[in-house]
């Protein structure tokens, strides 16, 4: 570095030094910010982001719980464990990261990566569903896996399907999608516009037949092996 540019560079850096950066004014009011305030601190009530609309909705903690507990003791999708299996299957992890070393199926900073998790025991909770019940709104059941052990493998096997799954003839990707999609259709006199609405939809898709559908996308849509078909189905 020449003698002109570090002359420029200390003129620079003692400008920076004399600017003054203030506080970003609050666009909250004064009784704003104790409503606030005295909504963090109560313990009787949990605020929640509405399932569809954006809006936020506070609920009595008693209601909410209940809610909770109303579909945790759901027998044919829950099961009540008798033990904390974090160590058990952090074990599986690593076993599938070696095997996918040995068959070079998955490179090594891969697996670092995959097995470089917090084993955070994931969070399950629900956001109402207000637009079916504004006085008692079922909830959405939603489990927190962000910093659990499956986090990083998700994220690896979502960066290998996300290619397979635009491919698909019906992948859409959003609302903006779908209206676009509408707007283009030549509608017929005897057509029937309809919308299917299905309870816990992830909850009761068999795994079996959805690692089978999986399969059969992955052999369609992508240049795959079988053993690297045989693997990321291992490993969702």
């Amino acid at each position: 570095m020449g003698p002109h540019i570090t002359t420029f560079l200390k003129n620079v850096e003692h400008d920076l030094r004399k600017i003054k950066i203030g506080r970003k004014k609050s666009n909250l009011t004064n009784k704003e910010k104790r409503a606030i305030k005295e909504l963090q601190n109560k313990v009787d009530i949990i605020i929640r982001p509405a399932d569809k609309g954006g809006a936020i909705v506070i609920l009595n903690s008693q209601d909410y719980l209940e809610e909770c507990h109303r579909q945790l003791q759901e027998q044919t999708t829950y099961k009540k464990l008798t033990k904390d299996p974090t160590q058990e299957y952090y074990k599986k992890l690593e076993e599938y990261c070696k095997e996918g070393q040995n068959e070079n199926l998955l490179l090594e900073y891969k697996s670092k990566f995959i097995l470089g998790t917090q084993k955070r025991i994931p969070i399950f909770y629900c956001n109402p569903k207000i637009h079916k019940n504004l006085e008692k709104p079922p909830g959405r059941p939603i489990v927190s896996g962000i910093g659990s052990i499956s986090a990083n493998l998700s994220k690896y096997i979502d960066e290998l399907l996300q290619p397979v799954v635009k491919k698909s003839p019906s992948y859409i990707k959003d609302t903006t999608a779908m209206v676009k999609i509408l707007e283009i259709l030549d509608y017929k006199e005897n057509w029937i516009l309809g919308n299917l609405d299905v309870s816990s939809l992830y909850t009761i898709i068999d795994h079996s037949r959805g690692l089978q559908s999986l399969q059969k996308q992955l052999k369609i849509f992508s240049k795959m092996r079988k053993d690297q078909i045989d693997f990321i189905t291992e490993g969702v």
